[in-house]
């Protein structure tokens, strides 16, 4: 009777997966901490392929919200980091350019212009910057790769770093010296230096 009642509520969700052709063969999708290309879709369980060639099987009754990249638009999101002593206007500017100039080459997977989204956050080693542009379904990867390369390439020629971590250590030189007369409390001096260091 218990077994009877999941296969019973796998078959039911099943049946409304393909009834309302929410998920379908050839999708990409993620579920959990996973994701893959949908390969079949049946009446009790959904089977996807992850990118590692993995293949789960997942119960149709589980499966209870999941993500799809094949529906109407993607979005390309690009988060580009800029070293503080850099001029973040310049790099602005710069995604800006990038960003124009891609998308009239790739007219064919583009759906809306470019957008540079501004400073999103102060890191511990960089100003976080992000360049967004809306694309067609599955395209956003293939246009992150490229706008990676080509911000990459106008920011070495630009003159922008792009930083590496850093940290700030405080070092503390003391000596002690013992003061003349009695000699019941040391005297201190102190000098505190300020080091930079980067580590790749």
């Amino acid at each position: 009777g218990f077994g009877a009642q999941t296969l019973v509520k796998d078959v039911i969700a099943g049946f409304f997966l393909l009834f309302e052709g929410v998920i379908a063969v050839g999708d990409v999708i993620t579920f959990g901490a996973s994701g893959g290309v949908v390969e079949e879709v049946g009446l009790r369980v959904t089977k996807y392929r992850t990118f590692s060639g993995e293949l789960w099987v997942i119960p149709n009754g589980e499966i209870r919200a999941f993500g799809n990249f094949n529906r109407q638009w993607t979005r390309a999101v690009v988060p580009v980091g800029v070293a503080y002593e850099q001029d973040v206007g310049k790099a602005m500017r710069i995604l800006e350019e990038v960003g124009k100039q891609w998308a009239e080459e790739r007219r064919d997977i583009v759906l809306e212009e470019p957008e540079v989204q501004g400073i999103l956050a102060f890191d511990d080693s960089s100003i976080s910057l992000r360049l967004v542009v809306k694309v067609r379904p599955l395209q956003h990867w293939v246009a992150e790769r490229q706008l990676r390369c080509r911000i990459k390439e106008a920011f070495d020629r630009e003159g922008i770093e792009i930083p590496f971590p850093r940290r700030v250590i405080y070092t503390h030189h003391g000596a002690n010296n013992t003061e003349d007369g009695d000699g019941d409390r040391p005297l201190q001096s102190k000098r505190v230096q300020k080091v930079e260091e980067s580590t790749a």
